[in-house]
């Protein structure tokens, strides 16, 4: 013991005395570190619990999620379609812009003089080579109907010539059979 200790203050306690009090004072560290693990394994259970429920789909909270993921898919497929109307939109308006751009710059260009000139000069060439092909068909037709005129002609002249023949070769055989008929 140290020097400065008064002996009259100093207890001496017999083993199982000592033991006691040990126990006693343990016993509230042993109270509370058992209801520390209560608790904790309350809350282990209780997070069990709801990990096993989460999957449940017949639960108020499944149908919440389900009912939460479900809109966010909507979202997500609006959001998609919106972003693909809005891509197809600026390309019409592209295509758009581009037409109107080339037909300002095609006004533009037979607005020019000598484009003008040229335009009208292949317009002239164009009408006259019409022209030209129609007085082709023209004459080309008309030869067509002297030719066909022709040849009626000439075949209404041979059917003409071959009545004549019928009519002599008849009055030929009128003739022959008169005579025989006066020989007789």
């Amino acid at each position: 013991l140290p020097k400065e200790v008064d002996l009259h203050q100093v207890i001496v306690l017999p083993k199982a005395e000592w033991e006691r009090i040990q126990d006693s004072l343990g016993s509230t560290t042993r109270e509370a570190a058992c209801i520390l693990a209560e608790k904790k394994e309350r809350e282990e259970m209780h997070l069990r619990s709801k990990a096993a429920v989460k999957d449940w789909p017949n639960t108020i909270m499944g149908l919440a999620q389900r009912k939460l993921k479900a809109k966010q898919l909507r979202e997500e497929r609006e959001e998609e379609e919106r972003k693909l109307l809005d891509l197809e939109e600026e390309q019409f308006q592209a295509r758009k812009r581009k037409e109107a751009i080339d037909r300002a710059k095609t006004y533009l260009y037979y607005q020019n003089e000598r484009v003008k000139g040229l335009h009208s000069a292949l317009l002239l060439a164009e009408v006259l080579k019409e022209r030209d092909a129609q007085v082709e068909f023209k004459k080309l037709k008309s030869d067509a109907n002297k030719k066909k005129d022709e040849e009626k002609e000439h075949e209404r002249k041979e059917a003409i010539l071959r009545e004549q023949e019928e009519a002599h070769q008849h009055y030929i055989n009128q003739q022959a059979l008169r005579r025989d008929q006066l020989e007789q």
